[in-house]
């Protein structure tokens, strides 16, 4: 696209975040436009929309990429937020889960040094995702495969009182992970309550508005309409909601709640109907 930036983001905020996300996917010259931090907010409405918690410890650009892009790209996070790059690039990058995500069949055949029972002590996963076909397997995280080996390589040969030890070293390793995934499950959790909350409030804020400026009946969002449910997303998908934003909808949300107040007074008409003609008096 040539469009001056400028010109560009006032486009974009005429967009449903999904629209705006499937544009940012065209062309890595669009996306370097989209990186800027003037556009953050839209993004952010984005990341909302697919169910990505906000990860504090990363960069605008590098979450961005995330939300955007197939790949993660690289996330420059802390070392203390690791496993929570571990878990957000396993459920959002295919790229990662494919690459750092392995099988026992995959570990043995490429680490086929190390003991199959051991392996089977590590932390493991049953999602590979992003993935349309859950598959009910054992997937175990390359770095930790690689850690693993390193330290079996150095113990070596071991007989059997220190190949129990090892096992239970690695047991203990496992309930360590199992303890972090857990808060980072939680972490998700209650992201999803916070953002379910401001849904929400902003749901009731749109109602209110449309019942008192246009006398709409308010009904429950599950019956709404397909055209008002469509202008109430994009004022569910805005990251904030202004009068310029209301301004942008009143005419086709006018139209539509007349026609649709004028549906159900047809659709309630108790009055009797009948094809004969009335008799001349």
């Amino acid at each position: 696209m040539s469009l001056p930036a400028d010109l560009m983001m006032r486009v974009c905020r005429f967009l449903y975040p999904r629209d705006l996300l499937a544009l940012a996917r065209t062309s890595k010259k669009l996306r370097a436009k989209f990186m800027k931090e003037t556009s953050e907010p839209f993004w952010n409405a984005t990341r909302y929309l697919t169910g990505m918690p906000d990860w504090r410890t990363v960069g605008f650009p590098q979450a961005a990429a995330m939300v955007y892009d197939s790949e993660c790209q690289g996330w420059s996070c802390s070392e203390e937020s690791s496993v929570m790059a571990f878990h957000v690039c396993r459920r959002y990058c295919l790229k990662c889960a494919q690459e750092n995500l392995l099988d026992l069949k995959e570990v043995l055949r490429e680490f086929p040094s190390v003991p199959e029972d051991l392996v089977k002590r590590l932390p493991w996963t049953a999602r590979r995702t992003p993935s349309p076909i859950p598959k009910k397997k054992r997937f175990y995280l390359k770095s930790d495969v690689q850690k693993f080996c390193q330290r079996w390589d150095a113990v070596k040969p071991l007989d059997g009182k220190s190949m129990d030890a090892l096992g239970q070293e690695l047991s203990a390793f496992r309930r360590r992970r199992e303890t972090s995934t857990k808060e980072v499950q939680s972490w998700y959790k209650r992201d999803l309550r916070e953002r379910q909350k401001r849904l929400n409030q902003r749901w009731t804020i749109i109602a209110d508005v449309m019942k008192s400026r246009w006398g709409w009946k308010p009904i429950e969002y599950d019956r709404l309409g397909l055209r008002l449910r469509q202008i109430v997303d994009y004022l569910l998908d805005l990251p904030t909601l202004s009068e310029q934003a209301w301004a942008y909808v009143r005419d086709d949300l006018e139209w539509v709640i007349k026609e649709e107040a004028r549906i159900r007074s047809r659709n309630h008409d108790t009055r009797r109907f009948s094809l004969r003609v009335p008799s001349e008096k």
